[in-house]
């Protein structure tokens, strides 16, 4: 099967990111600003993914399938946005004053 690189975008800064070791942002990629990056991601999905195995078993309780399942991943979204935003305003005073 043939594959088209036609929808990937141009490379044409790759040099210029790389030299300059940022994303034109101002932001030092670190090592550890990356991994605290790559945690953000975890702790954004682990809410959810948490509320629907906690409401799945409950619903397998209470036999209430599926409005627990549903009800648990919705909190869980709505924690994993909410620590989201708390994230990345952290980021942004950390930012500011570097």
């Amino acid at each position: 099967m043939p594959t088209s690189t036609a929808l990937l975008p141009p490379l044409a800064n790759l040099s210029a990111i790389s030299r300059e070791g940022n994303l034109k942002t101002g932001m030092a990629l670190s090592p550890g600003r990356m991994m605290r990056f790559a945690a953000i991601g975890f702790e954004f999905a682990w809410p959810m993914v948490a509320g629907a195995i906690i409401g799945h078993y409950l619903d397998l309780y209470f036999h209430t399938d599926p409005w627990l399942t549903l009800v648990m991943f919705l909190l869980g979204v709505f924690i994993g946005f909410y620590r989201l935003i708390q994230e990345l305003a952290l980021f942004q005073r950390e930012n500011r004053e570097s």
